[in-house]
């Protein structure tokens, strides 16, 4: 079964420092490379050999670096694929510090053959010593079976190239392992505080990526612009339209309509089949970081095919139509109607969809409520897809929430748990079709607090003790107070339960507020992969997507009934005006017959967990 999640695992960091000496004068504009070039075999690869190799640091055009080569590690990146590793300058490299994330794909030629690309740098910080993923490696993604393998992160270098690499460099402290080239990520439409938590999921998840915020990049083909080619930028798209999401990385090679690029995985799919879409991009400037290292800073341009394969040498791209892509929709208003937006984002793959449609609502929202604190929403959404066989279906949604802190996380919760656990369900695996929310927000909190909850066993004496005594068979009588947000005077509600005869000794009575569960639910999901759609009555997607529907909403109390063993009896729903907080827990202690039913103390019972 997919999981949502295995999407968002994967690489890490650039290089050391180190130039190579002797003067160069700026690299000039070069003409277009000839497609499919005559690849060198890596056993004919030797050290000492020198090659030209091209990429871009500004604009579109590709410009020449040199590279030497320092030696061949065979089964270095892994069996049967050897490294080699080379030691590159230029202008820009000069003044990027060495090798910058976006480089990952630049070719390499000696004597006129393609001999690799450049995806690998060494460990600590930015260097001029790469490592290149062999030529023949990459060509043979064009017509290799689909299979899975592991993904590698880390090259060792034996002791000999280690020395080499000291040679060249003059130094003395050569770390003896290279990591794969991190990707720049440009992610537009997202504001800072959507920038900084991708930030923080990419260092947490220890991904290959460095975000940066870009322009927004379009499905429609790239218009009046020069074709891909060899050396120059090239963009794997995972959304476009108000929040896009693409990798920037260098083509290396083209011929017959298929665009290898990369030298390293995307994201590695399982079976290296993936649907992306694949897009040209123009370079703004090269980021000098001397710590983490430099990247490219480049907007992606319009659709010029449709990227299929994700294997460890690189990735494939056909040339033509983009792929097929999932709408994300939203309007999203003010509650005074002083301000409103209809946004939309198209994502391709269903298994970004949980991600970027809830960073699509949150940029939505924030733009268009144009703070960021606390306040209330109602919202209501549309979740459209298809079964494996290719059934339809679809979840339709509505709900309230409130939050003191900031009420666009607060909406969305709820929304994005249920895109990840359809995703991921465990029943049959879905696809997306489309997403559509309709969003209202205020900045007022409306929002009733449980400050007190008395009960009783005769709906006479009320106790506002944590027991109560019953006989079998009988009514509990509850009485709730709630504090409004808004300081007016406190409301009174009252419910009864009635206790059926099965119950023998005691049973629990939970009562709760619905903001909290969602939360609570979304933390054991992204957790632990468990969620209170998890129970055993959901045995279907169909069952699956009925409980999402009918679950309890925020303006709704619950009060449920557990037997003595745990198991949930009855459960019925107190509907309110507002979002309303807060849990308590009752014990209900029964009695013998002709015992009078009373509300006095009683050993303290535990009740069920969640």
């Amino acid at each position: 079964m997919k999981d949502a999640r295995v999407v968002y695992r994967r690489l890490t960091i650039v290089m050391t420092a180190c130039l190579i000496g002797g003067a160069l004068s700026a690299a000039p504009a070069i003409a277009q490379l000839a497609d499919c070039p005559t690849v060198m075999p890596v056993d004919e690869v030797q050290e000492g050999m020198n090659g030209i190799g091209y990429t871009v640091s500004k604009g579109e055009e590709p410009e020449q670096f040199t590279a030497e080569i320092l030696g061949v590690m065979e089964n270095g990146i892994g069996p049967g694929r050897d490294l080699i590793v080379v030691d590159v300058d230029s202008l820009a490299i000069r003044a990027a510090g060495g090798i910058w994330a976006g480089m990952s794909g630049s070719p390499v030629y000696v004597n006129g053959e393609l001999v690799g690309a450049i995806a690998f740098g060494l460990s600590y910080g930015p260097s001029t010593i790469g490592g290149m993923t062999p030529a023949q490696d990459m060509l043979d993604i064009a017509e290799r079976p689909t299979t899975s393998a592991r993904e590698v992160r880390k090259v060792s270098l034996d002791s000999e190239m280690v020395r080499m690499i000291e040679r060249a460099t003059s130094s003395s402290s050569v770390s003896s392992t290279m990591k794969r080239l991190n990707t720049p990520l440009s992610v537009s439409g997202a504001g800072p505080r959507v920038m900084q938590e991708i930030s923080e999921a990419i260092e947490r998840e220890n991904l290959p990526l460095i975000p940066y915020a870009g322009a927004s990049a379009s499905a429609s083909p790239q218009q009046a612009a020069a074709p891909v080619e060899a050396g120059g930028n090239f963009a794997a798209v995972l959304s476009y339209g108000d929040v896009s999401f693409a990798g920037v990385g260098t083509a290396t090679y083209v011929c017959e309509g298929k665009v290898l690029a990369f030298g390293h995985p995307f994201f590695y799919f399982p079976q290296g089949e993936t649907t992306a879409g694949g897009s040209g991009a123009s370079a703004i400037a090269i980021v000098n970081d001397p710590t983490f290292g430099s990247y490219k800073l480049a907007n992606v341009t319009g659709s010029i095919g449709t990227v299929d394969q994700d294997r460890f040498a690189g990735i494939r791209a056909l040339l033509g139509a983009g792929p097929a892509t999932i709408p994300v929709t939203s309007t999203v208003q003010t509650a005074d109607g002083s301000s409103s937006r209809d946004g939309s984002s198209d994502v391709v793959g269903s298994e970004f969809v949980p991600m970027i449609a809830m960073s699509h609502m949150l940029a939505n929202i924030d733009f268009t409520w144009d703070e960021i604190g606390p306040g209330s929403s109602a919202l209501s959404w549309t979740i459209t897809g298809t079964t494996e066989s290719g059934e339809p279906w679809q979840l339709e949604r509505s709900n309230v929430f409130a939050d003191e802190y900031d009420i666009a996380y607060g909406s969305l919760f709820e929304l994005e748990l249920q895109l990840y656990t359809l995703f991921a369900n465990q029943f049959e695996d879905i696809e997306f079709t489309g997403v559509d929310v309709d969003a209202t927000v205020d900045d007022e909190i409306e929002r009733y607090k449980l400050v007190k909850t008395e009960v009783s066993g005769d709906g006479v004496e009320y106790s506002s003790g944590r027991r109560v005594r019953i006989e079998r068979g009988g009514t509990v009588y509850l009485r709730f107070e709630l504090e409004p947000n808004d300081e007016t005077a406190n409301i009174v509600v009252e419910s009864t339960v009635e206790v059926p005869r099965s119950i023998k000794t005691r049973g629990f009575l939970r009562i709760s507020g619905q903001q909290y569960r969602y939360l609570y639910d979304y933390y054991c999901f992204t957790e632990y992969s468990e969620c209170s759609a998890g129970e055993d009555d959901i045995e279907s997607l169909a069952d699956l997507i009925e409980s999402f529907e009918t679950a309890p909403k925020g303006n709704e109390m619950s009060v449920d009934l557990y037997g003595g063993r745990g198991g949930l009896l009855s459960e019925q729903l107190v509907s309110l005006d507002e979002v309303v907080t807060g849990r308590r827990n009752i014990t209900i202690i029964i009695e013998g017959s002709g015992g009078p039913a009373t509300s006095g103390p009683v050993k303290e019972g535990k009740p069920p967990q969640g």
